[in-house]
């Protein structure tokens, strides 16, 4: 064909026989077919007859499905290139601190790309504030991400970067900000009195940090102030779609294993807005998960600690001869009374006799006692045994709980200090705890 040429070709054999591209390749075949799509129209000829070049080779280059690979493949080997920091917890306190993101950020050079992944509840203004500052001096472009459920003050942070994105399935929430202020006791008139002047000065103060917030989240939506300000007055949660359409993100990621929003929230609710779940509770929580999900994994085996069919079939048959136990001692008792009326009409021989077929029902009764209680026995040693196993297997989660707390404690102790060596040390908690006090 006079169409393309002869490298063209060769890399349409390349794409057709599947072979493995370089990143290099990879750029250069997004380049020529996101040029060529101009060209392509669905028919390789004209209505003259004539071959439409700019058709074949789209075609012969992998066409839409090759144009979208290859972009997903740029797309995620620049999100892998870039300078990523994390913000987690509460704003102003561990990963979520300035002093915890200055210390991360001075490794990044000034003109670098960089992701910021933000996963809080919010916390601290000022140090927001601080944060915020940094990102919109950064000379690189700067990327937020949403993970999960994000406010109050996480969401001023993101709100500094040239591109925001958030999952489908997670949430946002903008508010007036606040402050706690406690009374405690009896206060006289000059206690009253100075109260009063702090909480005028509170509100002043208020009064400026929200039109501080205001001003921020407008250079990032460009809505007015009013809209701003009525948004954060709902104090509510907004889902993605309502995010985008306001301004507060760029893009929305689709998030194939994610928890539906809702869902989120609702758990949200137990935390009263604090991230208060400690390392083991997470930890407790993702083996709790991993246990789960070897179980439907494994739907033919049923837990140790509860009755297998095998094991009820025992206790049906069991519990089938106590039943005609029984029915046999009602009978024996009723016998008995029968003939008691009977033989208080007899003569002594007969009473005699009577009191011969009592000494054996009673001996029989008392054989069938003693064989109740080595059946309760049984039982009593079935459940003690269940009991064990449960008990020891609570004991080995607890202890590789305990086994992977000191390994995280330990790794982000070397993390933070910068010092390897404390991924080889075995620091107890309190040990660990004192180092972190004493780190500068």
């Amino acid at each position: 064909m006079k169409c393309g040429t002869r490298v063209g070709w060769a890399r349409a054999n390349q794409i057709s026989k599947r072979e493995n591209l370089s990143l290099e390749t990879v750029k250069r075949t997004y380049s020529f077919l996101s040029r060529a799509q101009t060209y392509d129209t669905g028919l390789f000829k004209d209505e003259k007859g004539v071959v439409v070049c700019g058709s074949v080779m789209f075609a012969a280059w992998g066409g839409e499905p090759m144009l979208k690979w290859t972009k997903k493949v740029l797309e995620r080997e620049k999100i892998n290139s870039m300078k990523k920091i994390q913000i987690s917890g509460t704003i102003g306190t561990g990963q979520g601190s300035a002093e915890y993101f200055n210390y991360l950020y001075k490794e990044i050079d000034i003109n670098d790309e960089i992701e910021v992944e933000i996963s809080s509840l919010g916390g601290d203004f000022f140090a927001a504030v601080e944060i915020f500052s940094k990102l919109k001096k950064h000379g690189g472009k700067t990327h937020a991400i949403y993970s999960g459920l994000c406010a109050s003050a996480a969401t001023l942070i993101a709100s500094a970067c040239d591109e925001v994105s958030m999952y489908d399935t997670g949430a946002i929430l903008i508010h007036d900000l606040s402050q706690y202020i406690e009374v405690m006791g009896q206060l006289k008139k000059e206690d009253f009195e100075s109260l009063v002047g702090e909480l005028r000065r509170n509100i002043d103060n208020l009064e400026s940090l929200n039109k501080l917030a205001v001003k921020m989240y407008k250079r990032k939506t460009g809505r007015t102030d009013d809209e701003i300000k009525n948004l954060m007055a709902q104090d509510r949660w907004i889902l993605s779609d309502e995010a985008l359409e306001f301004g507060l993100i760029d893009k929305i990621i689709e998030d194939e294993k994610g928890v539906k929003a809702e869902v989120k929230i609702a758990a949200s609710k137990q935390l009263k807005n604090r991230n208060k779940m400690d390392l083991k509770s997470k930890i407790l929580e993702y083996f709790a998960q991993e246990e789960i999900e070897k179980k439907e994994a494994e739907k033919t085996d049923r837990p140790k600690n509860e009755i297998t069919e095998e094991v009820q079939v025992v206790f049906d048959e069991i519990f089938a001869r106590l039943e005609s136990i029984e029915m046999a001692i009602s009978e024996m008792k009723r016998g008995s009374e029968s003939e008691d009326e009977t033989e208080a009409k007899d003569d002594k021989e007969e009473e005699v006799e009577m009191a011969k077929k009592t000494d054996e029902i009673e001996n029989r009764i008392s054989k069938i006692e003693n064989r109740d209680q080595k059946l309760a026995d049984v039982l009593q040693g079935f459940v003690d045994g269940v009991r064990k196993e449960i008990s020891n297997q609570n004991s080995a989660l607890e202890k590789k709980v305990n086994e992977k707390i000191s390994e995280l404690q330990l790794r982000e102790n070397s993390v933070v200090t910068g010092d390897r060596t404390f991924e080889d040390k075995n620091l107890t908690t309190a040990e660990w705890v004192e180092q972190l006090k004493n780190f500068n």
